[in-house]
């Protein structure tokens, strides 16, 4: 199981801030977050996602909790942390992600152009699990 971490990040509204990704094998809204490297912590790995997707600088607020899920013929574990940031906009970085918005939580169930982990997310938290200014 490959173990993963992002960042949760909401407005003063409770809308979740989301990267779109655009390449030939995935087209999706997901979070800020990745693979968790040798010797990282999962809240360090969040961190160092946000910053090299989004351009951010971080602040985690607390864990918010886990799931796993099969994708790409391989199980992944994700952990979510509830952040704030604390210095930058967010902008597309990588050349993988073209977009980055702020969607409303009450809209994410709707929508097909999510990934599984955001819907494994919204099934735990149906309301905005914290918002953050």
């Amino acid at each position: 199981m490959k173990p993963l971490a992002g960042c949760v990040v909401t407005n003063p509204a409770g809308d979740l801030l989301l990267i779109h990704r655009t390449t030939p094998e995935l087209t999706q809204w997901e979070l800020p977050g990745g693979k968790i490297e040798p010797g990282e912590s999962a809240a360090a790995a969040a961190v160092r996602e946000a910053r090299e997707e989004l351009g951010v600088e971080t602040a985690i607020v607390r864990e918010l909790g886990a799931a796993t899920f099969d994708h790409a013929a391989r199980s992944w574990h994700y952990t979510w942390f509830l952040a704030r940031i604390t210095a930058g906009e967010p902008r597309p970085v990588e050349a993988k992600f073209d977009a980055v918005g702020y969607i409303p939580w009450a809209d994410l169930a709707a929508r097909t152009d999510i990934s599984i982990n955001i819907r494994n997310l919204i099934a735990q938290f149906p309301d905005p699990p914290h918002k953050v200014t």
